[in-house]
């Protein structure tokens, strides 16, 4: 074998990647945000636990998410796998679930998420997440 080339990862097929130039001129035209996916697409296919304005703020300073507090699940996640965390649709941070979905939706498990990763500019506040658009959130 001399070559391997990786077509399709997930949702995201070759068709859909740029090349660096197309990527460059995006950067010169100013339309790179048009042309890049945002992370809630690029992540659409884990887990998520949509939660409160004041928890999603918290979680965004590394504070975990009791089970309790998560509004609303969407899609299940097993024991040791990563949970978007959500506030008004945007993802903001993710976590690790210490345990299965029917464990963490059962309010009294006392289990937490643990923040692995913030997903949005520390320097913007979540309860205006509204205004942040859903390609400015960034990896830190």
């Amino acid at each position: 074998m001399q070559a391997l080339e990786r077509r399709r990862v997930g949702a995201f097929g070759i068709d859909q990647a740029l090349t660096m130039g197309e990527l460059e001129a995006a950067a010169r035209d100013g339309t790179v945000g048009d042309r890049v996916v945002s992370i809630d697409q690029a992540l659409s296919d884990m887990p998520a636990a949509e939660v409160d304005s004041d928890t999603a703020e918290r979680a965004c300073h590394g504070v975990a998410v009791p089970a309790a507090r998560v509004a609303q699940w969407l899609g299940s996640c097993r024991a040791g796998g990563v949970v978007r965390i959500r506030t008004k649709g945007v993802t903001v941070a993710l976590a690790t679930a210490p345990a299965d979905h029917a464990t963490l939706r059962a309010r009294e498990s006392g289990a937490v998420l643990r923040i692995d990763r913030v997903l949005r500019d520390r320097e913007s506040k979540v309860s205006s997440v509204q205004g942040l658009s859903q390609g400015s959130a960034r990896s830190r």
